[in-house]
């Protein structure tokens, strides 16, 4: 890959890394605010609240994978 088509690469790469940061942050905003809602403490530690604790965790994960690969993309150019 050329010098210029891998920065267009990276251009359009930083943009879609951008905009899925922002989707999973309002999207972990949006969970926060659920699970501060909830009527007792208790029930956050219910079966129920558990596939929400492992999307969140695995979200978090996928996301903080992208930016490092990113940045190691970027550091080779």
């Amino acid at each position: 890959m050329s010098s210029l088509q891998f920065k267009n690469y990276l251009k359009n790469y930083s943009k879609q890394l951008l905009a899925s940061s922002l989707v999973w942050f309002i999207g972990m905003l949006l969970v926060g605010y659920a699970i501060s809602n909830s009527a007792a403490p208790d029930q956050l530690s219910e079966l129920r609240y558990i596939p929400v604790y492992a999307v969140a965790f695995l979200s978090t994960l996928c996301v903080g994978l992208c930016h490092y690969l990113y940045w190691q993309d970027a550091a080779m150019d």
